[in-house]
């Protein structure tokens, strides 16, 4: 999966639309090395990013870093239910830099881990 993250990074001048489903990835406990790759991905306009029932998946700052570098951004949907996911700070000051969002949706149900 690590390879994936790199790949979106080197082929992706042109991308516009961005759908990765990892649902019931179990494995799946750090997603940083999409940060990077989507981070390159300059012209993205619309990102879709599903962890849904990734129940190891905790770390996810490096994801926030990468969506503010997408300045083009204009919808974004991040699906995080059922995961361990702890601190999105990083997630919103990523969303934060993206001035062109429209449209944001995000799923954080059954996430014992976040702060009330």
């Amino acid at each position: 999966v690590i390879d994936l993250g790199e790949s979106i990074g080197h082929q992706c001048e042109l991308l516009r639309y961005l759908h990765l489903d990892f649902f019931h990835c179990y494995s799946l406990a750090d997603v940083s090395f999409l940060g990077g790759g989507i981070g390159k991905c300059k012209q993205l306009q619309t990102l879709d990013l599903s962890f849904m029932r990734n129940s190891e998946l905790s770390e996810v700052s490096a994801l926030g870093s990468g969506i503010g570098q997408c300045t083009q951004l204009r919808h974004v949907s991040l699906d995080f239910q059922g995961t361990q996911v702890a601190d999105v700070d990083a997630l919103g000051d990523g969303l934060g830099l993206c001035t062109q969002l429209q449209r944001v949706t995000l799923r954080f149900d059954h996430c014992k881990q976040l702060a009330a």
